[in-house]
């Protein structure tokens, strides 16, 4: 004889409770909703996270259910089966945490936090001023750019004033990798490591030594296309890996030898100058000629745009192959750069300043920052003392940390400031080479 199991349950919708009780939220998602009533919800897409999330939210909605004198399955019914308000269309969002709190931040440089309501850092800005920037997050146009769902979560606003800018943004590096807050991607990164090549680009290793000592870079591929076109300049062979390190894509996506070598003569054609000094140096010629399409580079979006290609053309192959040898050189440089950063003095003026500040960058980091003349000079050796070939170690922090403050100083340099760097009373690099020297980095 069968028996029948079924159980009859009566089921409500949370987001349904959610949207009635809190209509004015800018965001109703789980996440949005378990933020803003004060829950630490990871990120990830886990069902684990989602259902403890959403026990959460229920224990709250029946805190405000009962408010309301809704204590009954039954009541919590009819409630739901009324028609509800009418809901009002804002023509911006009306986000919960109060308006007066962050137009009141000071006009001034540094560094803020959104908070939860119980103390979770959501999110790590830096601004040249606090009022302004924060206040740019919390407007119409500039909601779209940064999470909605993340801003209805913001209970509080902490902050910190810097003196300038630039160190406004090398506090929000070391801030974010402490803190390593949800909302912030850019500056943590999942390969810790950072890595050093050999002097053809042919190879890496993870620690420098009198073989490796070309880094540090970001990525173990980072100088591949140098190697490629170095060895295409002396004429190896065109094989399928070397074609897919020239051209800078997965040997999966490798055009064809037919088409790169018409990509390659089209190439030569555009700059005959380095095919002609490759028939006696090959790694010198790929070096030049990559600076040059740096050099050239119309814009940083397109330099960077790196994306898979429909399909192979001679025209397309020898854009790549541009593309890829002017990235790979900028890292090349870069390395070079950040060496000389790692232990020297900078004085900087931000272009709307009247006062000068000193940097003292001591292997690796910020050891001191003051205000100080322009006409300030080290009265002492910055650079350390060792062996000849003795070099550097980095970790990804200090290399997030050197490349941040380089793109500080190439703003300053870039708006009309003030950038000089010391590396010892006798020496620095002179103010004539520095723009060109911080625009290849």
């Amino acid at each position: 004889m069968a028996s029948d199991c079924r159980i009859a349950v009566d089921a409500v919708c949370v987001h349904a409770i959610a949207t009635r009780l809190y209509p004015g939220l800018p965001r109703q998602s789980l996440r949005a909703l378990a933020g803003y009533l004060g829950y630490s919800l990871d990120l990830a897409r886990r069902s684990l996270g989602h259902v403890e999330a959403t026990a959460f939210v229920w224990r709250s909605l029946c805190g405000e259910l009962a408010a309301r004198e809704i204590v009954t399955w039954e009541q919590l019914q009819a409630w739901l089966a009324a028609r509800a308000p009418a809901k009002t269309l804002a023509k911006k969002p009306h986000y919960p945490i109060a308006v007066e709190r962050y137009k009141s931040l000071p006009d001034a440089p540094g560094v803020y936090r959104f908070l939860r309501s119980n103390r979770d850092v959501l999110y790590v800005g830096k601004a040249a001023s606090l009022k302004q920037r924060v206040t740019s997050h919390f407007t119409a146009r500039a909601s779209k750019q940064l999470a909605p769902e993340m801003l209805t979560q913001v209970g509080e606003i902490e902050f910190e004033p810097t003196a300038s800018a630039l160190e406004a943004a090398l506090l929000e590096n070391e801030t974010i990798k402490t803190l390593r807050p949800p909302y912030n991607v850019q500056l943590t990164v999942a390969e810790p490591r950072i890595w050093y090549s050999n002097r053809t680009f042919s190879a890496t290793e993870p620690v420098p030594d009198l073989e490796y000592s070309v880094g540090p870079v970001a990525s173990q591929y980072s100088l591949r296309p140098l190697s490629a076109l170095s060895e295409l300049l002396s004429g190896a062979q065109s094989t399928p890996l070397l074609r897919a390190h020239a051209v800078g894509v997965s040997d999966l996506w490798t055009p064809d030898e037919a088409v790169f070598a018409a990509g390659w003569a089209e190439l030569a054609a555009r700059h005959p100058a380095e095919f002609l000094l490759a028939t006696t140096k090959a790694q010198k010629a790929a070096l030049h000629l990559a600076k040059r399409l740096l050099l050239s580079a119309p814009n940083k979006e397109e330099l960077e745009n790196s994306a898979k290609p429909d399909g192979w053309d001679e025209g397309r192959v020898a854009r790549h192959i541009e593309r890829a040898s002017a990235q790979a050189y900028q890292a090349y440089r870069r390395a070079r750069w950040l060496h000389l950063l790692h232990d020297c003095d900078v004085v900087y003026r931000e272009p709307e300043s009247a006062h000068a500040r000193l940097l003292l960058i001591r292997n690796g980091a910020l050891a001191e920052a003051r205000e100080i003349k322009l006409d300030w000079r080290p009265s002492e050796r910055v650079r350390p003392v060792g062996p000849p070939r003795a070099l550097p170690e980095f970790d990804r922090a200090k290399y997030d940390r050197l490349r941040v403050l380089t793109s500080e100083l190439k703003r300053i340099a870039r708006d009309g400031g003030h950038v000089a760097v010391h590396f010892g009373p006798q020496t620095a690099i002179p103010q004539r080479w520095l723009a060109g020297v911080l625009r290849l980095v």
